[in-house]
């Protein structure tokens, strides 16, 4: 019992580092980047949901990360429709 608590706290730690790596990069304009970090913090996020291992909070913090990525999907699809019309 005691290993897959840690093995809890250590996956939501990455889920929340992984989170943290994918803001820096949108930042930086790296949204590639940006939507990877977000997409493996969501998958880790979901695991733990699925395994009624997840808090309120961190809930709200997959809710947040799968809005995240829907907004770069969508930024992403603006720009590349933009590419094609201008080229």
């Amino acid at each position: 019992l005691e290993s897959d608590t840690n093995n809890t706290n250590a996956l939501r730690d990455l889920a929340v580092a992984l989170k943290s790596i994918g803001e820096i990069h949108l930042k930086q304009d790296e949204t590639e980047k940006a939507k990877s970090n977000y997409a493996k913090s969501v998958e880790i996020l979901t695991q733990l949901k699925n395994n009624n291992s997840l808090s309120e909070y961190d809930q709200k913090m997959l809710i947040e990360l799968q809005q995240n990525l829907a907004k770069i999907e969508i930024k992403d699809s603006k720009t590349l429709i933009i590419r094609e019309i201008c080229y």
